[in-house]
């Protein structure tokens, strides 16, 4: 998808994207989309309805976030509204957001971009050690990255990592 962007002569006004995909992570996508066109909208379009997915997309970009369990016309309402106002939450989401245990004013910026790296890799048996060399930083920082997760999500151990990780549309290595 993204090579076809790269070089199409005519970029869409909108692109829809959904967050689990095999092979690929859907804020990966959104981070290519954005160096293409930082104009162009994306409409984020899954099932995955973790607060911390919907605040992370939306912060790198994303024009909307709907959840798929929507009901009939959603979808198309969704797009005008990205398309004429720039922006558009679904219900479901905003429900997520709501009931949120992550205190989102205290933690804006909850989860960073090498936090969110280091969880891609949380959905495997991948040691410390390991994630460290792959991802070109030290076992140190590595440790800073989990405990600052633990400390934001409220989780206590690598296996909670890997389900939130998991939850949020991440798939083994």
């Amino acid at each position: 998808m993204i090579s076809r962007l790269k070089t199409a002569t005519i970029l869409p006004d909108i692109c829809v994207i959904e967050i689990a995909m095999k092979g690929r992570k859907g804020y990966e996508i959104l981070k290519e989309i954005k160096t293409v066109s930082a104009s162009m909208k994306v409409l984020v379009f899954t099932a995955i309805h973790k607060e911390e997915a919907i605040m992370y997309m939306l912060k790198y970009g994303a024009s909307g976030y709907l959840v798929k369990d929507i009901h009939f016309g959603e979808l198309a309402k969704a797009l005008r509204a990205v398309h004429e106002k720039g922006q558009y939450i679904g219900v479901s989401a905003i429900d997520s957001l709501l009931h949120s245990t992550i205190d989102w004013q205290e933690n804006h910026n909850a989860i960073t971009e090498a936090e969110m790296r280091f969880l891609s890799f949380c959905c495997d048996d991948t040691v410390y050690k390991e994630i460290a060399g792959k991802t070109g930083v030290s076992p140190r920082t590595i440790e800073k990255y989990r405990d600052s997760l633990f400390k934001k999500l409220k989780i206590r151990t690598k296996t909670g990592l890997a389900t939130f990780a998991m939850d949020m549309g991440f798939s083994p290595h």
